[in-house]
């Protein structure tokens, strides 16, 4: 490089030297030759690189088409790079040419014994030859075309170049794809499973970004929040002369609490349903499951977040393993704990998302060892899966958390309702706003409240259950002692007497509409009657067996509608209650009117 800056150096002070030397018309010729020169280096140097890398080319080609050892990545536009690099080379490194370089080719071609020459180098002549040397030089120089000095003979070498090329073509387009040694089948695996990866990684990083904006490391979402704060005050702000007002608030909150706790438990049952079921396990939970359920009953994951954290770890050591037994016992302990994991969200958590990000890191796990080319990159995505599932177990655990609570406020929204129709007057917020004390000592002049001292002191839904327990069993024990004189409503030892408080001008929301059966038994396909008389027992068991097939299907009911657990008690008392007419004598079925029995007096069918 030393040598070649000198060069460059000296050559740079004869053009100036000689220039400041020449008269004009030979400082034209001499540049024209140069620059044709130059021109000349380059094509030179280009067609040589061109030879060069064709040659190259056509042997990977031949390697990747043939044997296959190395990935087929040429096509035609690969072709182009091939003239691309030689005349980038040639550019590079052709030669420089001086002035002094130009006079003597010009010199050579127009035959002028070296005239040009000494004119370029005269201020090394003796000076009373220079301007008899400098004017011979300007008269000759304007007879002398470039051209003729340097010509371009570039026809030969661009057909070369020409054939070369088209030869790679053919090749390109009609050599077949061989792979004796099966790189190329290792290879579009590895493609395949770097595509796989990347979506993976896409869909990771789009169900966090979905998670995130959830908030789901809060104990309640939003939404549950919000309707339970809301029937806060409304207890809260109950008035007990506003009877009816009263009824529609609550209903109006028992409606939106429903909606909300169907659309969960419809999402759990959803989840429950796309499990596969072909891969149930028979058999008693590991400690760590039993330990993980016991958590979960209480909407609590900490357990199961510990364990995620720890087989992250344990997928981070991995990656900066070397190859060993140490590294396949590691490998072996993480898939282990996240099948462990798995099984657990598919039996309990009900989780769909859950369950696709762990199956997931096992994908990712097997990559790492199917490959060992994309082992880093299969082992980092899969500790950033094992995040996204630490964030569906807490957006599950705040789903349970969430129902749980509606739950609590169903039930006491319910018992809410039946003090606010069975007490002498409406509710009275302004109990709740003191919950230490007993329902009904006093607090009745704050109905009026707005319910910020309940938010103040922060009273749960727990709170308002025991508190509304205590008010029905009181109105109970209030009933219970009452005198029983008169007629009143005809129901013994339930009040003074009188008339009930009902107005029948009013007008309601009353609507006599028929219910449609949500499931029956079947179609009957045949029916054959006789009349005789039963044997014993057959009407009592034919009896018994329908009531137990509707109350069967009571139950299915329950689960498919989805009915807010408020509701189940009552509902499913109330077909229970059938099944105590079973006690009848044998040849005697239900009056439904008035719950007592009737001799069978007809045949059976």
């Amino acid at each position: 490089m030393d040598g070649q800056s000198n060069q460059d150096t000296s050559s740079t002070v004869e053009n100036k030297r000689a220039h400041e030397s020449t008269g004009d018309a030979t400082r034209t010729l001499l540049g024209k030759v140069k620059n044709r020169q130059r021109w000349a280096s380059i094509g030179k140097r280009t067609y040589l690189a061109l030879v060069i890398f064709s040659g190259l080319f056509a042997l990977a080609l031949l390697v990747s088409r043939l044997l296959g050892i190395l990935p087929d990545v040429f096509d035609l536009f690969s072709l182009l790079a091939v003239p691309l690099t030689a005349f980038i080379t040639g550019l590079i490194f052709h030669r420089r040419f001086s002035d002094v370089d130009a006079a003597r080719a010009t010199d050579h071609g127009a035959k002028t014994k070296d005239l040009f020459l000494t004119s370029a180098m005269i201020d090394k002549s003796p000076g009373a030859y220079q301007d008899i040397v400098l004017n011979d030089a300007e008269k000759r120089a304007g007879n002398v075309a470039a051209d003729n000095v340097v010509p371009f003979h570039w026809l030969p070498r661009a057909r070369n170049s020409a054939m070369v090329l088209s030869l790679l073509a053919l090749g390109i387009l009609f050599l077949p794809q061989l792979d004796p040694f099966k790189h190329g089948e290792a290879r579009a695996k590895t493609q395949e499973l770097e595509k796989e990866l990347d979506r993976m990684k896409k869909a990771r990083e789009a169900r966090a970004a979905q998670l995130q904006r959830a908030k789901i490391d809060e104990k309640h979402s939003a939404e549950t929040k919000a309707a339970i704060d809301k029937l806060k005050n409304t207890f809260n702000t109950m008035k007990p002369e506003k009877r009816q007002d009263n009824f529609k608030r609550l209903t109006e909150n028992q409606q939106a609490l429903g909606k909300q706790w169907k659309e969960k438990s419809d999402k759990m049952l959803r989840d429950a349903l796309e499990r596969n079921p072909s891969n149930q396990r028979f058999g008693m939970d590991s400690p760590n499951a039993q330990e993980w359920k016991k958590e979960l009953l209480d909407g609590k994951i900490d357990k199961m977040l510990g364990e995620v954290n720890r087989l992250k770890n344990l997928a981070q050591d991995i990656a900066n393993m070397p190859e060993g037994a140490a590294k396949k016992q590691a490998q072996k302990q993480l898939k282990q704990g996240i099948k462990e994991l798995s099984e657990f969200a598919r039996k309990e958590m009900n989780s769909a998302q859950l369950n696709t990000a762990l199956n997931k890191a096992l994908e990712q796990l097997n990559m790492a060892n199917m490959n060992g080319q994309m082992a880093p990159e299969a082992m980092k995505e899969l500790a950033e899966q094992l995040d996204l599932a630490k964030m569906e177990m807490q957006e599950n655990a705040q789903t349970r958390r969430d129902m749980q609570e509606l739950e609590k406020a169903l039930e006491a929204l319910a018992m809410a309702q039946q003090c606010n129709n069975q007490g002498e007057n409406g509710l009275d917020g302004g109990q709740c706003q003191n919950p230490g004390q007993t329902p009904g000592e006093g607090a009745g002049e704050k109905g009026e409240g707005s319910g910020q001292m309940a938010n103040e002191q922060g009273m749960t839904m727990d709170e308002y259950q025991e508190f509304y327990e205590q008010m029905l069993a009181q109105q109970g024990q209030g009933q219970g002692q009452g005198q029983g004189r008169g007629q009143g409503m005809k129901g013994p030892g339930t009040g003074e007497g009188g008339e009930a408080p009902e107005d029948p001008t009013k007008k309601n929301n009353f609507k006599s509409e028929r219910s449609k059966t949500a499931l029956h038994a079947g179609r009957i396909l045949m029916k054959w009657e006789t009349k005789e008389t039963a044997e014993k027992g057959a009407v009592a068991k034919d009896y018994l067996n329908h009531v137990r097939e509707v109350q069967q299907g009571v139950s299915e009911a329950i689960v498919q509608e989805q009915i807010p657990p408020g509701y189940h008690e009552s509902i499913q008392n109330y077909f229970d209650s059938l099944e105590n007419t079973s006690a009848a004598p044998d040849n005697a079925v239900p009056d439904p009117a008035s719950n007592n029995v009737q001799p069978l007096t007809s045949g059976s069918e």
